[in-house]
């Protein structure tokens, strides 16, 4: 990814094809490709596990490729856990290391403890876990790869309704029930930049700047000498981020809703790169 055309642009968590994503269209996204050289999706690109969704997530993503490869962008895609084999990339060393970008599937044992299929999505991760090679424990692309073997596994429950206003409704009636999976969600925000630090820590002790999204929410997150930047999502309610990288900066920027296609806003924080010590 060095030699990656710039500025490359950040994003994550697009959804494309699901019934509660902003998204309807691929072509909202075209502002949004204005002055770069590289979009990279940081995970969950489009809706590839449901099967009620599955064909509109890839008529979309197939839109976006288009949209990019019409405007001289190259795009590259991070597997998540919605699309766990969009491509075979599971993450991005970038800036010499100073950099890494990875959906964030990996930070919980059992993947998106907010899942309704959670309990059987960590049941079978485990399994892999536990009859894994002692040596490929410590490879993070092993480990990467693990999680989305797990995902392809048990699925995704599906949301079987019309894209729209209906769908974003009966999401959020499910993530308020049971009772307890407010609390839940609640606890992986606050516990997911620690997890990303650690995560780096082990895996990438150079990475000074951690990407994430996964979680949905956004934040820009000093952890010790790291800082965690969750770039959300396109459905509703909790916003969404783009990162830049150009030269030896990193920028921060909101992106906005604009008469129904989406655009970067102002700048909501600046870094200079600089990998960790060795």
């Amino acid at each position: 990814m060095n030699t990656t055309p710039e500025p490359i642009r950040i994003i994550s968590d697009l959804h494309l094809g699901h019934a509660a994503s902003l998204l309807t269209d691929a072509g909202q996204l075209r502002p949004l490709l204005e002055g770069i050289g590289t979009l990279v999706v940081n995970g969950d690109a489009a809706e590839l596990l449901m099967e009620s969704r599955s064909a509109a997530g890839r008529e979309q993503l197939g839109k976006l490729r288009e949209l990019c490869r019409q405007t001289g962008i190259e795009a590259v895609f991070v597997n998540g856990n919605h699309d766990p084999e969009i491509s075979r990339i599971n993450h991005l060393d970038l800036a010499d290391g100073a950099i890494l970008a990875t959906h964030g599937d990996m930070l919980f044992t059992d993947l998106a403890p907010w899942c309704r299929a959670s309990l059987k999505i960590g049941r079978v991760h485990r399994q892999m876990l536990d009859s894994m090679d002692d040596a490929l424990l410590e490879d993070f692309e092993s480990r990467l790869r693990l999680v989305k073997d797990a995902i392809v596994t048990v699925g995704l429950p599906d949301l079987n309704v019309p894209q729209g206003v209906l769908a974003r409704l009966l999401m959020f009636a499910r993530e308020a029930w049971p009772p307890t999976r407010p609390f839940t969600i609640l606890r992986c925000w606050r516990e997911s930049p620690r997890r990303a630090a650690t995560l780096a820590r082990i895996f990438r002790p150079r990475a000074r700047f951690v990407l994430v999204g996964h979680v949905h929410r956004t934040g820009v997150h000093r952890v010790g000498p790291r800082v965690i930047i969750n770039t959300g999502s396109f459905t509703p309610l909790l916003g969404r981020l783009a990162v830049d990288v150009a030269g030896d900066a990193l920028s921060v920027r909101q992106i906005d809703k604009v008469r129904g296609a989406f655009a970067v806003g102002k700048e909501r924080a600046r870094f200079p790169i600089v990998p960790l010590p060795r």
